[in-house]
């Protein structure tokens, strides 16, 4: 392969997943911080594409090897957590309340928390980061446990950062312009389920750990303009992404009766979801529904009044964040490719913050486990201490679940030649 910059074009064999696949050039994050660079919109892949062609730019180094073109320079020393000096507030992680999954947690002086990641010493004792290493983190953010694991790769490593959101893939440029040491820090605009063409891209066949955190970010749920809130006012849009596609707007405005009952049941768990639908498609024949308020105001007076834990609203936007954002098509797509850019004994490592993903990340390893791929690390779910449950109210819903990769080849059904987990 050629030594400095060239475009990567690859393809895995499946549909792409996701929106265009573009990179955060590593000049960006160097000693000179320049500015964010990524490849055009419409140049990779998009929903309902049928493109074969990831275009990346990356860097390479000598030796076949894939390193950063600028590696960022600096002391090796452990990074302090970030803090609200940042900007943020709360995990960047669950989107769940100190009960029962309130993306909206008061922030009241006596509740506000600042922003750190989720379960961290847990993280950091299962996917085991060291010298040399190079992990993937699937679900950048603002780089909360990225810049912790970073460190622990000096001398050598590689850290590899994904997020669909370009906004959080920028905020994370700036965290981790901190990091010191002879670390690689890659990070590209893509979502997890293109972790083999961004891998591709990256010239890195198989990592040495993988990281999910699945939750969202608390920069993403307290930009009332982005519309994942049902406590401020903003459209209702919910979209991870500039070009996801339909928005809520377009699914609560359009989507039949009986599929917005179906969507609000399924992805939200909600017990009221025929009335919920009900109300919407008659409030819709009214005025189109386009804020945020709109829709929370609408839920709340369709659902009977009684004492709650959390607002009448949290568990239909939750499910319209889900649809809107295909996450569970994606996370199943991610679940069912991710061994195979594992290295034997490199680790994974999955943090969900409700059942439905738990669910799939549990059958996923068990599954995987049941094919000889996996080595399960936690045969019980790990959830947060006491202490980080209290100081950190989003954090009280996570459920952190491990695995170590197994030597040997992939297992293929004789017949067909196809891979047995799917």
């Amino acid at each position: 392969m050629l030594g400095g910059k060239a475009v990567a074009a690859c393809w895995s064999g499946r549909e792409p997943v996701g929106q265009a696949v573009g990179l955060i050039d590593a000049e960006a994050i160097g000693t000179e911080h320049g500015s964010v660079r990524q490849s055009a919109p419409g140049a990779g892949h998009k929903f309902g594409a049928r493109t074969r062609t990831c275009s990346c730019q990356f860097a390479v180094g000598g030796g076949g090897r894939f390193q950063t073109h600028n590696p960022i320079e600096g002391t090796s020393a452990p990074l302090p957590l970030p803090t609200e000096a940042a900007g943020e507030r709360g995990a960047c992680g669950s989107d769940q309340p100190p009960s029962d999954g309130d993306p909206d947690f008061p922030t009241s002086d006596a509740n506000k928390v600042l922003h750190q990641p989720v379960m961290v010493t847990e993280v950091l004792a299962y996917l085991a980061p060291a010298p040399g290493k190079i992990i993937l983190d699937a679900t950048l953010g603002v780089a909360g446990h990225a810049r912790v694991i970073a460190p622990r790769l000096v001398p050598g490593g590689i850290l590899i950062g994904l997020d669909r959101d370009p906004a959080m893939a920028a905020a994370s440029k700036s965290v981790l312009a901190g990091v010191g040491g002879s670390v690689g820090v890659r990070i590209f605009v893509a979502n997890y389920a293109e972790m083999g063409e961004v891998l591709c891209a990256a010239g890195v066949p198989v990592v040495d750990g993988i990281l999910m955190d699945l939750g969202v970010c608390s920069a993403q749920l307290d930009a009332a303009e982005r519309g994942f809130s049902y406590r401020a006012d903003g459209p209702l849009s919910m979209q991870m992404t500039p070009e996801a596609g339909a928005s809520a707007a377009d699914l609560v405005n359009t989507l039949p009766e009986a599929e917005l009952e179906r969507i609000i049941r399924e992805y939200g768990e909600e017990r009221w979801a025929r009335r919920i639908a009900r109300a919407i498609v008659v409030a819709r024949q009214r005025s189109p529904i386009t804020r945020t308020l709109q829709l929370a105001e609408i839920i709340a007076q369709s659902v009977p009044p009684g004492p709650r834990r959390s607002h009448p609203a949290r568990r239909t936007f939750q499910a319209l964040r889900i649809a809107t954002n295909r996450e569970l098509e994606h996370l199943k797509s991610a679940l069912t490719q991710i061994h195979r850019y594992l290295r034997p004994g490199g680790r994974l490592v999955v943090i969900a913050y409700h059942s439905l993903e738990d669910r799939l990340v549990k059958m996923t390893l068990r599954r995987g486990a049941q094919a000889g791929w996996f080595a399960v690390l936690t045969p019980k779910v790990v959830r947060p201490s006491a202490a980080e449950a209290q100081q950190n109210p989003r954090a009280r819903s996570a459920k952190l679940r491990a695995a170590e990769r197994c030597a040997g080849l992939d297992v293929r059904d004789a017949g067909t030649g196809r891979e047995v987990l799917r």
